[in-house]
């Protein structure tokens, strides 16, 4: 009968000195080394158990999972922890080219009101629309027909004639005001000399100057304008 016992005995150490030997193995990337036993996990985490607590580690910081222990496959066969999908970086969208108006560029407008000297003042808007659209690379940038705004810049009558003088400020495209600098449109009539000598002169200063209702006018660009950002 004490034989018996003393066999049991020695069965059962033996069986728990083989659990403790045949314990699973962690090894992580920064080179650590976690004898214990897996727990379980997920794509992103797993469960170790090492000197009674449980750990939860991540994936990516796992190089590799030894499942040691007699109710997994045999001692010593590296077992790769499961590995998230890599995410594969997207294409950078690329940026739009950047078109740009150069100054000096033509822009074409008929005028949709008349301006005259008698009945305008400076700041005084007008309206108009493109004859032609204005194209950079082969892309149009200010379609045909595009409304635009100006002002009245210079309304000037004395003994040497009248001026007139104006720019466009504005564009009309797509539902929003695009502003844009223009150098002036001017016209000018010079006063005539009807009687002239050294101590008399006789004067005849212009009555009326005007731009009138569908004056196709030719503008020119004062200063860059961009398209594309």
């Amino acid at each position: 009968m004490k034989k018996l016992l003393f066999l049991l005995l020695a069965c059962s150490l033996c069986s728990l000195f083989a659990i403790s030997a045949w314990a699973d193995t962690l090894e992580l990337k920064d080179g650590r080394l976690v004898e214990g036993q897996y727990m379980g996990g997920t794509q992103q985490t797993l469960r170790f158990q090492s000197d009674n607590k449980i750990v939860v580690y991540s994936v990516k910081d796992v190089l590799a999972l030894t499942f040691s222990s007699t109710v997994s496959s045999l001692p010593g066969s590296p077992v790769r922890a499961p590995q998230t999908e890599a995410a594969t970086p997207s294409t950078p969208t690329p940026k739009p080219k950047e078109l740009v108006l150069t100054p000096g560029t033509p822009i074409s407008v008929s005028l949709l009101d008349t301006i005259d000297i008698n009945h305008n003042k400076p700041e005084d808007w007008f309206t108009g629309v493109l004859t032609k659209s204005v194209v950079v690379d082969g892309k149009v940038l200010i379609p045909k027909d595009t409304k635009v705004n100006g002002q009245v810049v210079r309304v000037q009558q004395d003994r040497s004639g009248a001026t007139l003088a104006i720019e466009l400020k504005e564009l009309e495209m797509n539902r929003k005001i695009v502003p844009i600098t223009t150098k002036p449109y001017i016209v000018q009539v010079k006063a005539e000399t009807l009687i002239g000598t050294n101590s008399l002169k006789m004067i005849a200063r212009p009555r009326t100057l005007q731009i009138p209702y569908r004056t196709i006018v030719n503008f020119e660009l004062a200063k860059p304008l961009k398209f594309g950002k």
